[in-house]
């Protein structure tokens, strides 16, 4: 078993700006030492302090803390109230590198008070930045967020562009904390924007670095070792410590995901150093578990030991709770490795218990697993298979948390429908009863009237009008039959298509993370071809979980009602854009948005999804090294909007012209274009279930418009009845 540590988040979100003290001496270190030495007034004297104090905290912190006490101890301070100002946010910031949280939130507090009664913006954003900065390290997200949007509100009026990219560069640490990787993405790739703009290589290099981490998080370490080469590169230029340290933690953290542990160690004491040498104590218990971890893998259990007791060391003096539990954790796997499963357990026992208060799921699966390792091993059977399934448990909620509650609020959705459903029918069966009856009546009024004189012809209507309704009831008790059998047949086929892509994605996961686990430990024992057998079952166990997806996804545009409202399809399409960012950059791609309406009764989340995905097919099905050309169009016609996605792509084979909408039609290889070949199929019952119509035109080599038609407003109102008949 490895423990992996996120190791990044703490140390790129400390954001310096450049030069938040204008002093008025050279910020040449040995020139303000001049100063202090010299027999200037003391004004000049906490100046060049303050601009000490800045400059080292990017070498060493504890010195910067040194000059700026001196400051605020100083009895002429309170006779200069915007130095002191600036010596109380300085120190705000260097505690706040040293992980002190309480001492730089009281101190940043202290400062903001007197730049915002002095309507100082620029100094306002910069305590508002670096207070975030506070609640995202101590996992208050929500709170993290509104210090940084109130900073760029700040930093705008100061017209600050540095300040503004800096919150940017931090909201994008918020949302990728929480695994919101399009919206954090987004946010890094504003902020180095700027930074590019401003040639601030500091910056530039935490952008780079950040980016590097999501690539890492997705397992492309050749991407994420670029990333951070190039952090590593504009850190240099900066000769900046706290964040050479950052990124050789985390490329030796990368080497640690790669099993390369030799490599792993040799960068990760190199941090190590750094972080002693300069007084940047914060990143040290994570130093310490990554290089326990790498050791214990190696098998070096007596170095592993000692690096994992300075660890919890560590991390009890820079109260870093995560840290320490993860240092029990290792200790306990330890131990299991020593075959001293008892004192195994009670470790494991302790890190699942605090996890189990704090719902880590990460730390839950871990703990869970050397608990069941270690009682199989002293022939307790039973609990080690309790614990066991508690660790599959945990495995699957990591692998697929929000996908897991989809059977269950499903089969409360067809549950209900059917008692609809049944209510329905029940209802019209009492209908044509009380209709049946009623016209029985009728013909006994009747008979009333004409009398006995007309009893033999009565007789005779009697019994036709009986033998008709015998008729009409067994015709009635069919049909009511017939829609039973049908209504029933459609709940279960829908719960077929989702219990069955629950079931059909467990021995999916199965396979897919016993093959990336079978490469792991037997990588050196096996040969190339070996190796690439495992990646293509890896790989297919990939492709089969995208065909289930859109199996799922399929089944549920029939099953589900349109809920038509008014929506704006500027911004809609605006709003699928962004989305795709990421592709658009990517591929040099020029979009033209042109006529849409403002205007349109549809259900947006299916409509947004039929943007999607032939915007993202025409960003796909690209000739090389062309520039992708899309033009999204509509017009007014026969009470339609008709809209067009028009591409200048590798166009459509005329034999193919007419098998595209349907399910699982791909039209090229995988090893060329990606897809499962549903994303057309599923427009298509998109706009179907809309009342409207799709279709397109193609050339080869010249690219393919796809055109989709949606009623207008007026239609709609107009057709309201057939539309909702179409719709459900």
């Amino acid at each position: 078993m490895k423990v992996h540590f996120y190791t990044s988040i703490f140390l790129f979100s400390f954001i310096f700006s450049s030069t938040n003290s204008v002093g008025f001496y050279s910020t040449n270190p040995d020139s303000l030492e001049t100063v202090l030495n010299s027999g200037i007034d003391i004004e000049q004297k906490i100046k060049a302090r303050n601009n000490l104090a800045e400059y080292n905290f990017k070498y060493n912190v504890k010195k910067s803390i040194s000059y700026l006490t001196e400051n605020l101890n100083s009895s002429k301070i309170d006779d200069f109230p915007k130095l002191k100002a600036n010596s109380l946010y300085l120190m705000g910031r260097a505690h706040l590198l040293i992980a002190d949280f309480d001492k730089a939130e009281s101190y940043l507090n202290r400062a903001q008070e007197y730049f915002s009664k002095n309507k100082l913006y620029k100094e306002v954003g910069d305590c508002l930045k670096d207070l975030g900065t506070i609640q995202l390290h101590q996992n208050n997200y929500q709170e993290a967020k509104q210090f940084y949007l109130k900073g760029i509100e700040v930093y705008n009026k100061a017209d600050y562009k540095p300040g503004f990219a800096h919150c940017n560069l931090n909201l994008g640490n918020v949302y990728i904390e929480q695994f919101y990787y399009t919206e954090g993405i987004q946010y890094y790739y504003n902020a180095l924007k700027i930074y590019e703009e401003l040639k601030l290589h500091r910056y530039i290099g935490m952008a780079n670095n950040n980016i590097g981490n999501i690539y890492k998080e997705n397992q492309n370490y050749q991407k994420a070792y670029e990333h951070y080469e190039k952090a590593s590169q504009s850190y240099q230029l900066d000769k900046d410590s706290l964040q050479i340290i950052n990124v050789n933690l985390n490329i030796g953290s990368t080497f640690l995901d790669q099993n390369n542990y030799k490599q792993a160690i040799k960068i990760l004491y190199q941090a190590l150093e750094e972080a002693k040498s300069t007084g940047f104590n914060h990143p040290l218990p994570i130093i310490y578990n990554n290089i326990t971890a790498c050791h214990i893998s190696l098998g070096n259990l007596d170095l592993a030991e000692q690096n994992n007791k300075l660890a919890m060391e560590s991390a009890l003096a820079n109260k870093s709770k995560s840290e320490f539990m993860n240092s029990k954790l290792l200790a306990a796997e330890m131990n299991l490795h020593k075959k001293d499963y008892r004192e195994s357990i009670q470790l494991a026992h302790i890190v699942y218990n605090t996890a189990l208060n704090s719902k880590q799921l990460i730390m839950l699966s871990n703990a869970s697993k050397i608990l069941y390792t270690s009682f199989k091993a002293i022939d307790e059977f039973e609990t080690s298979l309790s614990y066991l399934e508690l660790h599959k448990s945990y495995r699957d909620s990591l692998f697929s948390e929000n996908r897991m509650k989809i059977p269950l609020s499903k089969d409360f959705e067809y549950q209900l429908e059917k008692q609809r459903q049944s209510q329905i029918i029940q209802q019209e069966k009492d209908k044509l009863a009380w209709e049946a009856e009623l016209s029985f009546q009728r013909m006994m009024l009747i008979f009333l009237v004409i009398g006995f004189l007309v009893l033999g012809l009565f007789a005779i209507i009697m019994y036709k009008n009986f033998k008709a309704k015998r008729i009409a009831e067994g015709e009635l008790e069919k049909k009511n039959a017939i829609l039973e059998k049908y209504i029933e047949s459609n709940i279960q086929l829908e719960q077929f298509a989702h219990i069955a892509s629950h079931d059909l994605k467990s021995p999916l996961r199965t396979v897919g993370s016993f093959s990336s686990l079978l490469k792991r430990r037997a990588k050196e024992k096996l040969n190339t071809n070996e190796l690439e057998y495992l990646d293509m079952i890896s790989n297919a166990a990939k492709l089969m979980w995208n065909l289930v997806d859109d199996l799922m996804t399929y089944s549920q545009v029939n099953s589900l009602q349109i809920n038509l409202a008014p929506n704006n399809a500027n911004q809609l399409v605006e709003e699928v854009l962004a989305n795709l960012d990421f592709s658009i950059k990517e591929n040099n791609a020029q979009i033209n948005v042109l006529n849409l309406p403002e205007k349109f009764m549809v259900d947006e989340t299916k409509v947004r999804q039929v943007f999607q995905n032939l915007i993202s097919n025409s960003l796909k099905f690209m000739p090389p090294d062309t520039t992708p050309k899309i033009n999204i169009d509509c017009v007014s016609e026969n009470g339609f909007w008709k809209f067009s996605v028009q591409d200048n792509g590798i166009g459509i084979p005329a034999e193919y012209h007419d098998k595209i909408f349907k399910p699982y039609k791909q039209l090229h290889t995988k090893d060329k274009f990606e897809g499962t070949g549903m994303g057309l199929a599923i427009c298509k019952k998109i706009v179907e279930k809309h009342g409207g119509d799709i279709s397109f035109e193609s050339e080869i080599g010249k690219g393919t418009t796809f055109y989709f038609t949606i009623l207008s407003t007026l239609e709609q109102e107009e057709n309201k009845e057939l539309l909702a008949e179409v719709a459900a």
